[in-house]
């Protein structure tokens, strides 16, 4: 209890003993982004949508900025939760003056018919007083995190965006070693088992760099895997994990989550430091594939979560059902045969064929790796009028009405009277 009350005051910037919160630079505003209000549509699409706020407010110049979902993995004791889910006046003016933030950002997401409607609030802590207002649609929920990255931007003015703050780079002092502690991820819409999965190749991913020391949730349970020590420790949760992540040394927390909304499927990552309380990388990898490419986009996020980019190119071996079928990364066409050479990262990807459903889909493409894949495509339907039977149905009508023609011309148009036949045969006689 001692340890979370210490941790509490420093991520609040609360004076205590021996420690202090990092003050930002001069000139630097701090923005607290509340969870939005779900109105009409799945919580875990307006907590989607916050993260989207967060990451666009990210690329602003001058601007630090924190969300509930950050501080929920330092703060796990009721009387801060309670803190972090007020919405009156006298609530927001608290938590401002708690957080030392600059500004407030609230808002709800709801549904208007078939349109997704996001509506923003700045507030200034001292007075609740709202600053501005902005407002976007997304015609469905994949387009809302878009949507909600615009929006964070467009929220604090057309100035900040003009210059975009450099991205994230972890860098280390020479022959230095930071330590970090990756928290699982938090599963939105998926199986938990595929959360856990994914948070192991995050860690993997992350031991790839030099001078980074990784630690998961497993490796600091399997500390604590005798009875005696938790009953010491009384720590068996998340929250306590992460304490204790700190206790023993942890520069860095990585907490996240992995989740599908409609079509898209979604990872998020973030990177808090711990010695000055504040988020320093936030990356959200979302794509529109098969759920194996979630493995790709778990590696990508890592990667970009610390700065580093995959420079070197991959190859891709595309296996499609017919063989003739056409490979597209954007506007440029493949070669047909064995792997190709593509650029590393997300790829778009389209397959096609005269008399098949296109296959169109996001891939990742790991660098200096092979990347196979099976494509099946689906033969169209044949076209109504392309069919035998219409065509069948056709010749008996025109027949039909052929036959109708021959007699009316025949027998509608003569007149009463004797019909006088002449044989067609020269010479013949009557």
């Amino acid at each position: 209890m001692t340890r979370l009350v210490l941790l509490t005051l420093l991520v609040l910037g609360l004076p205590c003993a021996g420690a202090r919160a990092a003050e930002p630079a001069p000139g630097v505003r701090r923005v607290f982004v509340l969870e939005l209000e779900a109105r009409g549509v799945p919580d875990d699409l307006a907590r989607t949508a916050a993260d989207g706020v967060l990451e666009g407010l990210q690329a602003l110049p001058g601007v630090r900025a924190m969300g509930r979902s950050e501080m929920a993995v330092l703060l796990e004791h009721q009387a801060s939760g309670q803190l972090l889910g007020c919405r009156e006046p006298a609530c927001l003016k608290d938590l401002g003056e708690a957080l030392k933030a600059d500004r407030l950002i609230a808002g709800t997401l709801g549904q208007v018919g078939a349109i997704h409607l996001l509506s923003l609030q700045l507030l200034e802590p001292a007075t609740a007083s709202v600053l501005a207002r902005v407002s976007a649609t997304a015609f469905t929920p994949e387009e809302v995190l878009d949507a909600a990255r615009r929006a964070g931007v467009e929220l604090l003015g057309p100035a900040d965006a003009a210059a975009p703050a450099p991205a994230f780079v972890l860098t280390l002092a020479p022959g230095g070693t930071l330590k970090a502690a990756v928290l699982d991820l938090k599963a939105v819409g998926v199986p938990e088992d595929q959360a856990r999965n994914l948070t192991q190749v995050v860690v993997q991913e992350l031991r790839r760099s030099e001078g980074l020391s990784l630690i998961s949730r497993d490796e600091i349970a399997a500390m604590l895997s005798f009875k005696e020590d938790k009953a010491r420790l009384g720590c068996d949760d998340d929250a306590c994990l992460s304490e204790l992540g700190g206790a023993l040394g942890v520069d860095f927390l990585v907490a996240g989550s992995v989740g599908q909304l409609g079509e898209t499927r979604l990872v998020h990552l973030k990177l808090i430091d711990l010695r000055e309380t504040r988020v320093v990388s936030r990356v959200a990898e979302s794509f529109q594939g098969e759920p194996a490419q979630l493995l790709g986009a778990a590696r990508a996020a890592a990667r970009r979560l610390i700065g580093r980019e995959a420079d070197d190119a991959g190859l891709l071996e595309v296996r499609p059902s017919v063989a003739d079928a056409r490979l597209l990364v954007g506007e440029e066409e493949l070669a047909r045969g064995g792997p190709r050479s593509v650029p590393a990262g997300k790829i778009r990807l389209r397959v096609e064929d005269d008399g098949h459903r296109p296959w169109v889909g996001d891939v990742y493409i790991e660098p200096g790796e092979l990347t196979r894949l099976d494509v099946t495509l689906e033969e169209l339907p044949e076209a109504w009028y392309e069919a035998w039977w219409v065509w069948t149905l056709v010749g008996a009508a025109v027949l039909a009405g052929a036959g109708v023609g021959v007699y009316y011309g025949v027998f509608a148009g003569e007149p009463t009277g004797t019909l006088e036949v002449t044989s067609a045969v020269p010479g013949g006689g009557r």
